[in-house]
């Protein structure tokens, strides 16, 4: 069913491409009264791109899970975790250049409100970054959209949610995802190994 003015949401499928926009119905002519019916459905699309169903994840902690079912045959002790001597992480993007979603986590803790993590950073390989200034407690998410026309930082901490666009550093870049292959590094003035974030995102296609 479509109707004038209502959110519509269209699928385009292919043996090589699965994907679907989203818009508003402008208009919707049919001419009721010929002898093949036929009709034209104009739709605005404020959001330009056809995006993948599918949503791809890239990951970066300062410690990396080892333990696996099944258990351990022996009485030896083994890991539940590794510490990570990187802090590089990287994503592919089949699709055109396009913004992303950022959660930055700050890992359990046994003391409530501890300041685990101070001021985060995001880079690229062309070392343009995204810095958010200030602590990061013990439950706390930083969640960070960079897509055109929606480009948000938002703190989640107690349950609440608001708004700190204004602890966006100047001279941080609403860092993108190129055509390829992408590296992001994790750095912070303390606690980065506390931390752990996730980038997730969809192909994004100005055409199909």
């Amino acid at each position: 069913m479509v109707k004038p003015s209502r959110y519509i949401k269209i699928w385009y499928k292919t043996a090589n491409i699965d994907v679907y926009a989203e818009g508003y119905v402008e208009t919707c002519e049919v001419s009721n009264f010929e002898q093949q019916i036929s009709g034209q459905i104009s739709i605005l699309c404020p959001d330009i791109y056809w995006y993948s169903r599918d949503i791809f994840y890239a990951y970066y902690s300062g410690i990396t899970g080892a333990f696996h079912f099944p258990f351990p045959e022996s009485d030896a002790p083994f890991p539940l975790g590794v510490y990570s001597n990187s802090n590089l992480f990287s994503i592919t993007n089949d699709g055109d250049e396009t913004g992303f979603t950022l959660r930055i986590e700050a890992l359990p803790s046994d003391i409530p409100q501890e300041v685990v993590a101070v001021t985060p950073t995001i880079y690229n390989e062309n070392g343009e970054y995204l810095q958010i200034k200030g602590d990061i407690l013990t439950g706390d998410v930083i969640t960070v959209t960079t897509k055109t026309g929606n480009k948000t930082v938002t703190l989640t901490r107690n349950g609440v949610d608001s708004n700190i666009l204004n602890r966006l550093v100047s001279g941080s870049t609403w860092l993108t995802l190129k055509e390829g292959t992408n590296i992001f590094r994790v750095e912070a003035v303390r606690g980065v190994k506390k931390l752990r974030v996730t980038l997730m995102h969809r192909n994004s296609y100005l055409g199909v």
